[in-house]
């Protein structure tokens, strides 16, 4: 398994590699360079496999050589040793159940495969690793049951001083031995962006220290299984329009589903959040603004500056709208010329008929790169032999020569002064995911990239390639309190905060003839007070809970400054000892 860094797409590095650094040089997450389509006898023969033989198919798809199968196949059947039930509420929709691990989340899928795949790539290579890991509430507690007492690796856990519930807390600070909890003052967001860095700070650049949230790729290729697994139970007759409705704060969990629609999963996805709703604004917008975080009933999902959502939009061939700002500037910097000119350097191969997919996709991304970075040269596009785009000697290629013709075949850029470089952003991103997926036939590449935005170029783009798959929608504390009373009055079922929240953009955002599957991703006793306060009720609390109920809470608080945590890093950095 490759994968490469989002930011510049320039870095390429091994599985290992990525799981233990977690972020790449220039501090961009990590993506598979492929994403393999599942042949179609997986899903012919989907019906008869166990949940553990369904996920060892599709990580030893996504995975490839990294890992053995003997080895892999003992990695998933310790690591996911619970199921994941697909409860009927009634014919057009169902509750996906994640919450049945050792600590009551989704997130338990992630945390205890990568436990043992780092603990794979660890005896290989000796040594010892420190985990830090930011939580809004359940990633720590899943990533401390999953890490405990693994030989050689420590795990730091930094959560919101009095933003996660009280018994979440104690699932954080309750454990001891190789797992400590950092009770920071601030916010979720002031957490991950002490993560994020240290791992870009060359001061700690000797120590080992690796990510545990869903920015590490080995946290999303398990979450991928119970996508199929749901989809296996969804009755035969309904699996034509398959709609997950996904409570999202960090984003990993719906990343996770559309690697799994790119592998062959046949659904589509609604984006639920509660009011921190960046994405649900950028899906109706076309503009990405993170903001700060907001304290809701839902905290597992306070998230305003998500993670994840860089991924998403490199599923979509990247975007160039960020914030209102692109791979290449719209603020003043962006010429025209530049662009028209290395757009027919492109193209011309592609009229030309040696049209290839892996050094066009290498191209366009290094088109992008050079445009971001502001040291795009016009004269080196017109000289192919001194190119950085391109690796051979051909024929002598003017630029001026090209634009002619493309005149003649009413290109869609225009040097006639209508240019738009909105349209011509789109194009590339669309030209980009073409290649991404397979769909490279020359002729018709090159007819798309003549024509496509001379019709309305724009709805190529990325934003409108995702919101074909994915929708989006928000709500408040007193929506998601009343909705938990409803749904247990109509169904009898008992949603948590988040749950809740999926089950309310299902009803809200369902089309005729879909199959609705809302995830529900953390058990309702994690959430006592509001959950006692939506229903008027004492709720059971399960045995796992109930064992850290009475156990003494520990940890250690910590301003939300960087130099007091990067002076505890190095302050554990000197210790080899891990108890």
């Amino acid at each position: 398994m490759r994968l490469y860094d989002i930011g510049t797409h320039t870095e390429r590095v091994s599985l290992e590699h990525a799981v233990f650094k977690g972020l790449s040089e220039n501090g961009s997450l990590y993506m598979p360079e492929s994403i393999p389509q599942l042949p179609p006898s997986f899903f012919e023969e989907i019906d008869q496999m166990s949940f553990s033989d369904l996920s060892f198919e599709v990580a030893k798809a996504l995975i490839g050589d990294d890992i053995p199968e003997n080895a892999l196949r003992n990695i998933i059947e310790d690591a996911i040793d619970f199921p994941a039930p697909l409860v009927s509420l009634d014919e057009d929709c169902g509750v996906l159940e994640l919450f049945h691990g050792p600590s009551l989340a989704f997130k338990d899928f992630g945390a205890r495969f990568m436990a043992r795949v780092m603990s794979y790539f660890l005896k290989k290579r000796g040594g010892h690793l420190h985990i830090l890991v930011a939580t809004s509430g359940d990633t720590g507690g899943a990533v401390a049951a999953g890490f405990y007492g693994t030989p050689n690796i420590r795990v730091s856990i930094l959560y919101p001083s009095g933003k996660v519930s009280p018994l979440q807390e104690k699932q954080l600070t309750t454990w001891g031995k190789n797992i400590t909890a950092l009770e920071i003052k601030g916010s979720f967001d002031d957490c991950q962006a002490l993560v994020k860095q240290a791992f870009t700070d060359p001061d700690l650049a000797h120590l080992p220290l690796s990510s545990a949230n869903s920015i590490n790729i080995a946290r999303l290729i398990p979450q991928t299984f119970y996508y199929f697994e749901a989809f296996r139970q969804v009755p035969r007759e309904r699996r034509e329009r398959v709609v997950f409705s996904v409570p999202s704060g960090n984003f990993g969990n719906l990343t996770a589903g559309l690697m799994a629609k790119r592998m062959g999963l046949p659904a589509k996805f609604i984006a639920a959040t509660n009011a921190n709703r960046v994405v649900p604004d950028y899906l109706e917008r076309a503009e990405f603004r993170p903001r700060p975080s907001i304290a809701t009933l839902s905290n597992a999902m306070d998230v305003g500056n998500p993670s994840n959502f860089s991924r998403m939009l490199e599923l979509y061939g990247s975007t160039w709208n960020i914030g209102g700002r692109g791979f290449w500037s719209v603020r003043g910097n962006f010429d025209p010329a530049r662009v028209a000119a290395q757009l027919n350097h492109l193209r011309f191969y592609i009229m030309r008929g040696d049209f290839d997919p892996a050094r066009r996709l290498t191209q366009l991304n290094h088109l992008r790169f050079h445009i971001m970075r502001g040291d795009f040269d016009a004269t080196r596009a017109g000289r192919p032999a001194q190119s950085p785009l391109v690796r051979k000697k051909t024929m002598p290629f003017s630029p001026a020569i090209e634009l002619s013709r493309n005149q003649r075949r009413e290109a869609f850029w225009s040097v006639r002064g209508d240019f738009d470089p909105a349209r011509v952003a789109a194009q590339l991103n669309h030209l980009g995911f073409q290649v991404m997926h397979g769909d490279s036939d020359p002729v018709r590449a090159g007819r798309r990239s003549s024509t496509t935005l001379g019709q309305g170029g724009e709805r190529c783009s990325t934003w409108n390639m995702m919101r074909e798959d994915v929708q989006g929608a928000s709500f408040t504390d007193e929506e998601t309190l009343q909705g938990i009373q409803k749904y247990f009055d109509k169904y009898h079922y008992t949603f948590d905060p988040h749950g809740a929240i999926g089950m309310l953009a299902w009803e809200k955002l369902r089309n005729e003839g879909e199959y609705g599957i809302i995830l529900e991703t953390a058990h309702p006793a994690k959430f006592l007070e509001t959950m006692e306060s939506a229903l008027g009720r004492k709720v059971e609390i399960p045995r796992q809970l109930q064992a850290v109920a009475d156990r003494e809470k520990v940890s250690i608080v910590m301003e939300a400054g960087y130099e007091g945590f990067k002076g505890y890093l190095l302050k554990m950095g000197a210790s080899e000892e891990i108890r």
